[in-house]
């Protein structure tokens, strides 16, 4: 636990985004249900991945928050459910609902979004939960964490 709080407590303040790669990936690593809401406000965090000459590639892809959280598994999944309902970005939205698919396979992440779209009351967030189910359904949403 001491290891993936000091990883959360630097992945809150750092500003380096490899740095916050390499932090991202390693709590995906541990398995650290604890960073999901850290990981969640990182999920649109972007690195450039190429290959240059002479060097490995990095262990993770465009969107290593996103691919931690699918890692983690399960316990991110309401965590995700919440970012759809609360975001006005496209962009976490779509990563918000790649991570549930990623997590439990597009069939089961459509029945998780349409029921917890059927118990909101919140018309607003229930419109956002229907987007995301529209998208679930109008596209091929990878299972893989890598990219």
């Amino acid at each position: 636990m001491e290891l993936t709080d000091a990883l959360i407590g630097m992945l809150r303040v750092e500003q380096d985004i490899p740095k916050k790669a390499r932090i991202c990936y390693a709590l995906g690593e541990y398995r650290a249900r604890e960073a999901v809401a850290d990981l969640s406000r990182n999920i649109d965090l972007t690195v450039e991945v190429k290959k240059e000459a002479g060097k490995r590639m990095p262990r993770w892809g465009k969107y290593p928050a996103w691919e931690a959280l699918i890692k983690i598994g399960f316990p991110a999944i309401d965590e995700m459910i919440r970012n759809i309902e609360a975001s006005e970005n496209e962009k976490i939205t779509e990563l918000s609902t790649r991570v549930i698919s990623g997590i439990t396979g597009k069939v089961l992440a459509e029945t998780i979004v349409q029921k917890r779209a059927d118990e909101q009351t919140d018309p607003a967030k229930a419109a956002k939960l229907g987007h995301a189910l529209y998208y679930l359904r109008s596209t091929k949403v990878p299972r893989s964490a890598k990219q």
